[in-house]
């Protein structure tokens, strides 16, 4: 029932010794090498559920999950927090900080992309001139749109306010202040006969934003 082995353990086909079945635990104190130089073979890790598998396709050069099998990576406290899916889903739980250094993301081929999140900021530390691009590269006559969108699942009022566009700098005290606005809101609600109201704002002498200019339909 026990092998115990000092040294090596080299399984391969001339041995008339094609697999190994262990049912228990094994402990390796040494390196488990799998193949010869850069020619390795397939290695599967199956799960306790049966078709759930972990697969290092060696010829593709690619990891599998097959099933509903799940890969955690976590702490060693034992926290989940990164988990790759079978079904093509990267979950990163609460908590968990993704640090990627230099890289460039490509989202391509996607017709939408969701952050549902309360505060999305996107912060230059090195650049003198940092700025957001929204370009259009499509051969036709459409232009970019940023839209400011108020889905409140409930039929809007007066006095809704669909938008905001906050500049905000340093005062001589080193406070974050907002020197502008510009600010759409909804003045009439009524289906058929919409207003909306737009405002340009500029802090006062007294720091308070005043009305600058103010279109309403």
């Amino acid at each position: 029932d026990n092998l115990s082995v000092t040294g090596d353990l080299a399984v391969d086909g001339t041995a008339n010794l094609d697999a190994v079945d262990i049912d228990g635990a094994v402990q390796l104190d040494s390196t488990l090498t799998v193949g010869v130089d850069d020619t390795g073979y397939d290695v599967k890790f199956f799960g306790a559920t049966s078709g759930q598998f972990l697969l290092w396709d060696q010829s593709a050069d690619e990891l599998v999950l097959n099933g509903d099998s799940k890969l955690s990576f976590h702490d060693a406290a034992g926290g989940e927090n990164i988990i790759a899916s079978a079904d093509g889903h990267l979950e990163i739980n609460a908590g968990t900080t993704l640090d990627m250094t230099a890289p460039t993301v490509d989202i391509n081929a996607s017709t939408e992309v969701t952050i549902d999140t309360d505060t999305l900021s996107v912060l230059s530390a090195n650049s003198l001139d940092p700025h957001v691009i929204i370009k259009n590269t499509t051969n036709n006559n459409k232009g970019s749109r940023l839209s400011f969108i108020k889905d409140k699942g409930a039929a809007g009022a007066d006095g809704d306010t669909i938008g905001k566009i906050q500049f905000v700098g340093d005062n001589d005290a080193q406070e974050q202040t907002t020197f502008g606005l510009i600010k759409a809101l909804v003045n009439d609600a009524s289906d058929g006969a919409e207003e909306g109201v737009v405002a340009i704002q500029v802090a006062s002498h007294d720091g308070e934003l005043n009305d600058g200019i103010v279109v309403i339909s």
